[in-house]
C-alpha cells in the first residue's frame, strides 16, 4: 500500500506539539502501520529548519517505532540557507527511511515516481526542472515542493505522470490532497487526511486542530476539535479575555473598540446635520492630530 501525506509542521508549540505526538500514536496504532506500507511525505516534515531537540526526538520515536516505509521529500521549511543542509538528515541512518535531498526516479510497489524536493533557491530548481531527463517524463508519478505553473511558478507541465504537490497548503490544481493536521488560520474548517494511492482514497484523520470564533462571555462549545484554537470576538479587554478562557488554546482576541462604538451609536439615535456631526466627532475623538482638529473647526465656524 502507498500512502501520501501532504505536509506535516512539525513545531514545538502548543497545541501543536501535542496534536502531532497524537497524530504520530494515531498512525502507530493504525493498521497502516506494517511492513507493506510505503508511506511518501511530500516535505516539511517539520516547520522549521532548526527544529528543537524536542521535536527531533518525538520524530525519531515515531520513525523508529514505525513498521512502515518512509521516502521524506525535503521541503523549504526542512532547508537551512545558514547551514546548508536539510534538517531531515537527522532521520538518515534510520533503516526505513530514505531521505530524498537530490531529484531522483524510485519505483515502489511496481510504479515509477519521479521526486523533485526543494532545492536549494528557485533558480536552481527553475533551471533543473524544466530541463529533466525522458526518465523523469515518463514517470508514472510526480512528487514535488514548490509552486507549479498553475501557481505561477515552475513550468513542469511536459512531465507526464499525476502529480502531488507539497508547499501549498489549501487544495487546488495539483494540491488536491488535505493537510493532514491543520497548521494555520487560513486551513480552518477544511477536512484532514492522507492519501491511499492503491484504493485511491482519502483517509480521515481525526480533527485535532481548528479554529473558532467566539464572542466573549460565551461558553466553549463541547465536541469541537481536540484542540481548539480560539478567536475571541468583542472582549472588554486583552487581560479578561485571557483569565476568562485561560483553560483553552488562545488564537487572537479582538478588542471592543469602545470611542467608535459610541460614535457609531450615537450617529444610530437621530439623523443629525452635517454640522452636529463634526462637533461630536471632534468631541468624541481623542486621537485626532492636532491640525486635524483646527481645520474640522474651522469648517464648522464657516457653516454656522
Amino acid at each position: 500500500m502507498i500512502i501520501i501525506e501532504k505536509d506535516r509542521h512539525v513545531r514545538n508549540k502548543q497545541p501543536f506539539f501535542e496534536a502531532h505526538k497524537f497524530y504520530d500514536n494515531w498512525l502507530l496504532d493504525g493498521e497502516l502501520n506494517n511492513e507493506s506500507t510505503n508511506f511518501i511525505s511530500l516535505g516539511d516534515w517539520f516547520d522549521s529548519s532548526h527544529p528543537t531537540p524536542e521535536e527531533i526526538d518525538e520524530e525519531m520515536r515515531f520513525l523508529s517505532n514505525s513498521k512502515m516505509k518512509f521516502f521524506l521529500l525535503a521541503g523549504n521549511h526542512d532547508w537551512s540557507g545558514v547551514l546548508k543542509q536539510y534538517s531531515i538528515l537527522s532521520f538518515r541512518n534510520l533503516s526505513n527511511v530514505e531521505i530524498i535531498c537530490e531529484p531522483c526516479v524510485k519505483t515502489i510497489e511496481g510504479k515509477t515516481f519521479a521526486f523533485l524536493p526543494h532545492y536549494k533557491n528557485f533558480k536552481v530548481m527553475k533551471d533543473l526542472y524544466t530541463s529533466l531527463s525522458e526518465e523523469f517524463i515518463n514517470a508514472d508519478y510526480v512528487c514535488y515542493h514548490f509552486e507549479d505553473e498553475t501557481q505561477h511558478g515552475i513550468d513542469i507541465s511536459y512531465l507526464k505522470g499525476k502529480r502531488f504537490g507539497g508547499h501549498i497548503h489549501t487544495q487546488c490544481k495539483n494540491y488536491e490532497l488535505p493537510m493532514p493536521i491543520t497548521s494555520r488560520y487560513d486551513e480552518r474548517g477544511l477536512d484532514n487526511g492522507i492519501y491511499n494511492l492503491t484504493e485511491d482514497k482519502i483517509i480521515s484523520v481525526p480533527k485535532l486542530i481548528d479554529y473558532y470564533d467566539i464572542e466573549y462571555g460565551d461558553e466553549v462549545e463541547i465536541g469541537l476539535a481536540i484542540f481548539p484554537m480560539l478567536n475571541i470576538l468583542n472582549a472588554p479587554s486583552k487581560s479578561l479575555a485571557q483569565e476568562k478562557y485561560k483553560d483553552n488554546y488562545i488564537h487572537e482576541i479582538k478588542v471592543v473598540n469602545k470611542k467608535q462604538k459610541e460614535i457609531i451609536n450615537k450617529s444610530d439615535e437621530k439623523k443629525i446635520s452635517i454640522i452636529d456631526f463634526f462637533n461630536n466627532y471632534i468631541k468624541d475623538r481623542n486621537n485626532l492630530e492636532s491640525w486635524t482638529i483646527t481645520r474640522l473647526k474651522n469648517y464648522v465656524r464657516n457653516k454656522e
